[in-house]
């Protein structure tokens, strides 16, 4: 797989190079049609001579070589070798603005690079070439560069080759911290611990670049990391999507892909079990749960919907995903016509459609094969189980005893302040209402509608090292809407609290309480409880 995987990056890395190239380096290089060629004809000519029929134009089609070469009446848009003699040439350096190519009006008018390149594609033979997503992966030749000493690796001479073209010189080396980062977040996603650090700076062996890799590759977070951007191709999820996102177990072959990583399979193995493991002669609970890669699609459960219309849904989910995951190709516009860009016709889509519109399946809540599963090694997870298990047991009296201090240390701190209820030895009132004793140890006041009221209430209490006091403003049914005031929304506000306190003897001057704050239940707006403290 780590072949695999870096030979393809080594080559995608070349083709940005190349493709990022000044077109000034054209005559030291083969132009190259999927790279060079077909991006100018598919930006500005396939428009009107592209796979479209309906939009076709003069019969002349530059998407195929057999369009591109055809006899068009003793002439062709592309004689090989021969640029004044190909139209296509000839109309898109014309001056005359009714012949030039494309029309203002469909497209921009190639640039003086654009149109060298087409000159120097006719010139070397105009050979035609597949999409890249068929032509097979080969190695490059390394371009030759200034400085010949700089290159450890055969990438590294595309890198400086790219550089000098623009006059740059390549960054120092990284140092030992810099590089260990950047190695454990590519390999596994995440910084590198203190301690291999560490480990890393003291070692000065000559391998000790190799052993951090060897040790990256081996960790199982390598192959979470590296699975996530498959998971994301193949559109992972533990839920069903759609109205109702009801939740399913997928995440067995979520692991089945992270093993797949970290046991190095390679590629077409790879490929082969997810696409057709259950296929496979004698196929192994692992093969068969591989291709949950083919239900990874969303499914609705949605009252109402057509049956049928989200069962061809779901079929047209695999063929999109599966073309390209696999094939490197946008398959879905060729769902409804020709493709426009990548080379897949509505027919071959719908013949690719075949092999998945078999499978019997309902489009309201789909159909939902399961199958039993084996998480690991089951002996030694149950030997384990067994081993804690018996080590909870032989702790349990020790946790019995530290759970019971515990809640009762807890207990203490919870307990909180202790109310004390007294009954009020004496209660005035400013306006002279009714004060009436209440069973509960409360007070009711009768009589009268003031807008202010001031009430003197004295306690007697022998309770010491007091720390506040609580006023309750309590309803009453003889109270406006059975509420806690005398006004006609049952409305009660305290706007002053004050205390003085006198020993028992009745020896000794009053002192003033001075309370350090004050809190509610509820402060009307305008009437915040602090207010009753300020004096006013």
């Amino acid at each position: 797989m780590i072949a695999h995987r870096f030979k393809l990056i080594s080559t995608l890395w070349l083709l940005a190079l190349l493709l990022n190239m000044p077109v000034a380096r054209a005559a030291e290089r083969r132009v190259d049609f999927a790279r060079d060629i077909r991006p100018i004809l598919s930006e500005h000519c396939f428009t009107c001579h592209g796979p479209d029929d309906k939009a076709r134009k003069a019969k002349l089609r530059l998407d195929t070589r057999a369009g591109a070469l055809a006899d068009l009446g003793g002439y062709s848009a592309v004689v090989a070798g021969k640029p004044d003699h190909s139209e296509l040439f000839l109309r898109i350096i014309s001056d005359d603005k009714k012949e030039r190519m494309p029309p203002t009006k469909v497209a921009e008018r190639l640039s003086d690079d654009q149109i060298a390149l087409l000159k120097k594609w006719i010139e070397q033979g105009a050979e035609w070439s597949d999409h890249w997503a068929f032509t097979p992966i080969r190695n490059a030749a390394a371009p030759k560069v200034k400085q010949s000493t700089w290159p450890r690796h055969a990438i590294d001479a595309f890198i400086l080759a790219k550089l000098e073209t623009v006059g740059l010189s390549p960054s120092p080396e990284a140092d030992k911290a810099t590089w260990l980062r950047r190695v454990t977040i590519d390999l596994t996603g995440l910084p590198p611990t203190i301690a291999q650090l560490n480990a890393f700076l003291a070692d000065k062996s000559d391998n000790a670049y190799e052993k951090v890799v060897d040790r990256l590759l081996a960790s199982p977070r390598y192959g979470e990391h590296m699975a996530r951007p498959w998971l994301d191709a193949a559109r992972y999820a533990d839920t069903n999507g759609y109205q109702y996102d009801r939740q399913r177990t997928q995440w067995p072959w979520r692991d089945w892909v992270i093993r797949a990583f970290n046991n190095n399979m390679p590629f077409d193995q790879f490929t082969i079990e997810q696409l057709a493991g259950d296929l496979l002669p004698n196929a192994t609970e692992q093969q068969r749960l591989a291709t949950g890669f083919n239900r990874n699609h969303p499914i609705t459960i949605e009252g109402g919907v057509i049956d049928e219309e989200y069962r061809v849904e779901y079929v047209m989910d695999r063929v999109v995903t599966t073309g390209t995951v696999w094939m490197g190709m946008t398959f879905l516009c060729a769902r409804c016509h020709d493709h426009k860009y990548d080379p897949i016709s509505q027919k071959e889509f719908y013949q690719f459609f075949a092999f998945f519109n078999q499978v019997p399946e309902k489009g309201h809540n789909g159909f939902d094969p399961r199958m039993p599963v084996t998480v690991g090694d089951q002996g030694a997870i149950r030997q384990e189980i067994a081993a804690l298990e018996a080590k909870l047991k032989a702790a349990a009296p020790q946790l019995a005893k530290a759970q019971a201090a515990w809640e009762r240390s807890i207990a203490d701190k919870a307990k909180g302040p202790v109310w004390q209820t007294i009954t009020p030895t004496k209660v005035t009132a400013s306006s002279g209402a009714t004060l009436k004793a209440l069973p509960d140890q409360s007070t009711l006041a009768l009589g009268g509608k003031p807008n202010a009221e001031i009430y003197d209430v004295v306690l007697r209490t022998k309770a010491e090292q007091l720390t506040a006091i609580r006023l309750e403003a309590l309803t009453h049914p003889s109270l406006p809407h059975n509420g806690a005031g005398k006004a006609f929304n049952s409305n009660f506000v305290l706007s002053e609290f004050e205390a003085t306190a006198t020993p028992l003897s009745g020896k000794g001057k009053a002192k003033t309480i001075r309370f350090r704050t004050a809190v509610a239940d509820y402060s009307q707006k305008n009437y915040h409880i602090s207010s009753t403290l300020d004096g006013k």
